[in-house]
């Protein structure tokens, strides 16, 4: 699945995720157990964007849909190859990302994959980090890993689960990869139905959506996929500043057909905000999100 800010949103830390205040660093406040409201100010706390592809271990997701809102998340002592994306075209807040398949021969073992060199790796496993608690919500959520497979998940959150400019607050304990301490800020909801959209050749793409109170830290991602068979597809993905309105050019959109058209055409909208976290060698992210599909139509 492609992470929510797979674009690279823009860092409100222009130091790169410095740690500027008390409430910026995998600092775990001990003894404090879950309380509802964290600690700091939603209007500066540093939000360092995502991880990059090629170290993003995982992370986290509170998202609603408008009909419920969920956490999950996993982290993993590795990157699956496959979903390190190759970038092959960009303009402005968008970029072209194609997937493609290493190919190992002799066939990987059932505990291995296939790495972009043609040669196979250990599978990277999911990782217990004890318990997450999570503060912020319209309810504290504290969760431990499930096993098997050592995911996270609160689904019986009250919906709505936060409010637009709530401070949000993941915090996990000392495992493998050290403390986390991840922010997010609650975004305003999007639209209950998401846009209509038609996709086509040669002609600029137009993208509108409910506006925000100024000074709202989210952005807009919006990602598009129109060749579900492809063996190597491409995805349109779109980072915006959160101002209501926002065009993908002809170009791109040609680049995008060029890949090729084929199933079913989908898309999805997703206002959020992203932090990451620097575990060891890799990346660990949080996202808070409101998040509807797009319908999406072609035309040549």
């Amino acid at each position: 699945a492609l992470p929510l800010a797979a674009c690279g949103s823009s860092s409100d830390d222009p130091d790169g995720g410095g740690d500027d205040d008390d409430d910026g660093g995998a600092d775990i406040d001990g003894g404090a157990g879950c309380p509802v409201t964290p600690a700091g100010d939603p209007e500066t706390v540093p939000l360092r964007g995502a991880c990059p592809l090629a170290t993003r271990l995982g992370g986290f997701e509170i998202v609603e849909n408008g009909s419920y809102t969920a956490i999950s998340g996993q982290v993993s002592d590795g990157v699956v190859p496959v979903s390190i994306l190759e970038e092959v075209g960009s303009e402005g807040d968008c970029k072209l990302l194609k997937r493609n398949n290493p190919f190992c021969s002799p066939a990987c073992d059932a505990d291995e994959t296939c790495g972009h060199d043609g040669v196979c790796v250990p599978f990277p496993r999911q990782q217990d980090l004890g318990v997450v608690s999570v503060q912020g919500l319209a309810a504290c959520s504290e969760m431990s890993a499930r096993v098997p497979g050592n995911s996270y998940y609160d689904t019986e959150l009250p919906h709505p689960g936060f409010a637009a400019g709530d401070l949000v607050r993941l915090t996990s304990p000392d495992s493998d990869y050290g403390p986390l301490a991840l922010h997010g800020v609650g975004v305003a909801p999007l639209d209950a139905e998401g846009p209509s959209v038609t996709v086509t050749a040669g002609e600029a793409l137009p993208l509108t959506w409910n506006a925000v109170a100024e000074g709202a830290r989210s952005r807009v991602l919006v990602s598009i996929n129109i060749d579900q068979h492809g063996v190597t597809p491409l995805t349109l993905v779109c980072d915006f500043p959160d101002t209501g309105s926002a065009e993908i050019s002809a170009e791109l959109i040609d680049q995008l057909f060029g890949g090729g058209v084929s199933g079913f055409p989908n898309a999805r909208i997703v206002r959020h905000t992203t932090d990451s976290q620097e575990v060891g060698d890799g990346c660990v992210e949080l996202n808070v999100a409101s998040e509807r599909e797009v319908s999406v139509t072609t035309a040549n």
